[in-house]
């Protein structure tokens, strides 16, 4: 999550940093899950900043 934090924090607003701050209280192996696109967060977790997350495009470490 390093690579989008990098890429988008500085540029979310108060509602999405809060936003950010509940992804961040979800389990992280639920987040890689959904990431490696192993499932799908309920609708109740669902955000602006979580599908934004998931729509990231992250590149191989180097």
């Amino acid at each position: 999550m390093q690579q989008f934090t990098e890429a988008h924090l500085a540029t979310l607003d108060a509602r999405q940093l809060d936003q950010f701050e509940a992804v961040l209280d979800i389990p992280d192996q639920f987040v890689f899950d959904w990431i490696m696109g192993r499932g799908a967060p309920n609708e109740n977790q669902r955000s602006e900043v979580l599908d934004l997350l998931l729509s990231f495009r992250y590149s191989a470490p180097t």
